[in-house]
């Protein structure tokens, strides 16, 4: 895709804030009509096709749209309430009155539009009254919290254009991620992973040893706490710490390296933390080339945008906070520097298309013209990622993609 040309539903969004406020300097959202049910019959204009999908004109068959809602349930309350946001990409799963499964996923707007007409026909998902169960597949490293399993009725309706209509709407549909923590552990040079010994202490300080791989690697399931990694080589005696929060994402660490240099005397002790979203960046138009100075820091290939300027999911899930991230532009290498050191607790990481997930994002970090940190994430389009660098001290960072794929970050973490 190249940049800088939106999707359709954004450049509509675009066209309708400058007919209606034509001073805004920030293009509206788009609206959307808060229903889970859109008619649609033959008409010579544009209009909309089920909830958050435009239609193409022509189309001349009566049915009846419904749709289920997909949201991302940030404090994983089981409810759609304030503060969640829309799921793009979500598979949800109908049950035909046959047994057949058919399966719509989630547009950028959160909502699986499906068509229903007496008789059935091309692309229509329910052609008879009666029950259909219905469920929700969430993507891998997801579980469902709400409206997991479902059955919708429908019943016969001359008035509806169609001919069905629906006892009830859909229940929203919430997703939130697998809280883990993962990593892996680099022993010293010549030594050996079986050499090394990961505890795991946690608020309540007890403890706990958790495997590593043939590679060093590990995870572990995790609750909404705070955690101490204690990795001890045990025939030179090196200790390794690292404190890590878990909150609403999936935690990535970056690599526990018993040969990493430590940063310079005063670099990295006891700073002030803040968090870089691109939300105040951004003017019209709804994309902007992050520019030297931004956040205090120099910058290179990286873009802001709008999470819904194109149709990518990962641009909407990727999302932290408000409504802007930042991407590689073109899928090339991306970095951020600064003479003076500076450190960089980490960022919310996402691929903005599913292809991206068959490669990994590689994040580089120098001190100077030292390589200090080397890592590798494999991350999704669905988000739910927090990559916790804990990189101190260094003066450039770089994130790259294997598969020259775009990725998505949010609220970068530096500290002065």
């Amino acid at each position: 895709m190249t940049d800088g040309v939106p999707s359709r539903g954004y450049r509509a969004a675009a066209v309708a804030a400058r007919i209606l406020l034509p001073r805004m300097a920030v293009p509206a959202r788009p609206v959307v009509v808060v229903s889970f049910f859109t008619a649609t019959l033959a008409v010579g204009v544009a209009r909309a096709d089920a909830d958050g999908a435009p239609m193409e004109t022509g189309d001349t068959t009566a049915l009846w749209k419904f749709s289920c809602y997909g949201f991302r349930d940030v404090d994983r309350s089981g409810v759609f309430d304030m503060g969640d946001r829309a799921f793009a990409d979500l598979a949800v799963v109908l049950t035909k009155d046959g047994g057949e499964e058919t399966v719509q996923f989630s547009n950028i707007d959160g909502f699986a539009n499906f068509s229903t007409a007496t008789g059935g026909g091309a692309g229509i998902d329910v052609a008879r009254p009666g029950p259909y169960p219905l469920r929700a597949d969430p993507p891998q490293g997801f579980v469902a919290t709400a409206g997991a399993k479902q059955t919708l009725v429908f019943r016969a309706d001359a008035v509806v254009p169609g001919g069905l209509a629906i006892e009830e709407s859909c229940a929203p549909v919430g997703v939130a991620p697998d809280l883990a923590v993962s990593g892996s552990v680099i022993p010293l040079p010549g030594g050996n992973v079986a050499d090394v010994t990961l505890t795991i202490a946690g608020a309540t300080g007890a403890t706990e040893t958790t495997a590593l791989d043939a590679q060093g690697r590990f995870a572990f399931p995790a609750r909404p706490g705070t955690f101490k990694l204690i990795a001890e080589h045990g025939p030179s005696g090196a200790t390794q710490v690292r404190h890590v929060a878990v909150a609403r994402h999936a935690v990535r660490l970056s690599a526990i390296d018993f040969a990493a240099p430590t940063p310079e005397a005063g670099t990295s002790v006891d700073r002030i933390e803040r968090i870089i979203g691109f939300d105040d960046l951004v003017g019209a138009g709804g994309i902007f080339e992050v520019p030297t100075g931004y956040g205090g820091l120099s910058w290179r290939n990286l873009i802001a945008v709008h999470n819904r300027f194109y149709d990518g999911p990962g641009y909407v899930n990727g999302t932290e906070s408000g409504e802007f991230v930042a991407y590689n532009s073109s899928g090339a290498p991306a970095s951020v520097w600064r003479d003076r050191p500076f450190d960089f607790g980490g960022a919310h990481v996402a691929v903005a298309w599913p292809r991206g997930a068959e490669g990994d994002v590689i994040v580089r970090a120098w001190r100077g013209n030292d390589q200090v940190h080397h890592d590798r994430l494999a991350v999704s389009s669905a988000g739910g990622t927090f990559f916790a660098a804990d990189y101190r001290g260094v003066t450039r960072i770089e994130f790259s993609h294997e598969l020259h794929e775009r990725i998505v970050l949010d609220d970068l973490r530096i500290a002065e």
